[in-house]
This record gives C-alpha cells, structure tokens and sequence, in this order.
C-alpha cells in the first residue's frame, strides 16, 4: 500500500522507460489488492471476533491483540482519506478564488510572462544592441564601415565591362 501512495505521487511513472510496462502492472495489481483491503480487515476482525467470543480468549499477534491491530489500522486509512478530500476540496476553492478574482479584476499575465515580453521588446529594437539581426524578417540598418581592403578589391560583378573584353 505504501509502494502504490510513493508510485502514484512519481511525476515520471508515465515516461516509457525500460520496464515501465512492468510498474506500470505492478501498480494496476496492487491498486486491486488495497481496493480490497478494506473489506480484508472487515472480514478478519469479524472472524477474530468470533474466535475471542468461542474461546473466551484475546486474540493475540506479537502481542498486541489483532483487534486492536486492526481498528488502528481502519482509523489511519479514514484519517488518509479524509486528508486526501480535504486537498481536493482546497483545491477546488483555490480554483473556484482565482476564477472569482479574474472575473472581477480580469487576469493578470504571470510575472515570468511579462519579463520575458520585456526582453522581447528589447531585443526588437527598443533599448538592444542596434547590430543585430532580426530573425522577424526585417532588414536591419546598419552604418557601414569603411574598410581599406574591401573597398580596394574588384569582384566580378562591380568590376566595369570594356568594350574589348566582350568582343573576344
């Protein structure tokens, strides 16, 4: 029982790991035996009373009597039950507070959300390096800086055509 409570609160019990088919089986099998506990220990305290009433003798495990044992052990699974409902219960009024603030005030963007649109606006052009190339499409317009060497060299394409060189 404890497995399956560690089991069900592991984020990555659904990752398609090795072995995970296996736990995952593991699980199904034994969220059927605690489902059945319950009416286990029903049926064991019912016996065991009987036998105590028979015999005019306490049943003893390790002794501890098994009742006792037993009842324990039916109040910590309400006591977990009744905790479980009260989150979900929580939960929902959480929800049901924030539904109620954005209908009044209307919904406020995450800070995360926001700083991050401000960097963004930064980097557009707002306050970011004016170097920069923009991967939105538009042309950036940038200074250019005069160099020796690259304004000295001739390519094919701005050399100027003669006459003679066509007529070859």
């Amino acid at each position: 029982e404890e497995w399956l409570v560690q089991y069900n609160m592991d984020e990555n019990r659904y990752n398609a790991g090795r072995g995970a088919h296996l736990t995952l089986k593991r699980a199904e099998k034994a969220r059927a035996l605690v489902n059945k506990l319950p009416g286990m220990v029903e049926a064991l305290a019912a016996k065991v009373l009987t036998w105590e009433n028979e015999r005019g003798v306490e049943f003893l495990y390790d002794g501890i009597r098994l009742l006792s044992m037993l009842e324990e052990y039916l109040i910590l699974r309400q006591e977990r039950e009744q905790e479980k409902k009260r989150q979900r219960e929580q939960k929902k009024l959480q929800g049901q507070l924030i539904a109620e603030q954005e209908a009044l005030f209307g919904s406020k963007p995450s800070p995360l959300k926001s700083a991050k649109k401000v960097s963004r606006r930064m980097s557009i052009g707002g306050g970011g390096g004016n170097n920069r190339r923009l991967s939105l499409g538009g042309n950036v317009h940038q200074t250019p800086r005069p160099d020796s060497s690259h304004s000295t060299r001739a390519t094919p394409n701005s050399r100027p055509m003669k006459k003679d060189d066509n007529s070859g």
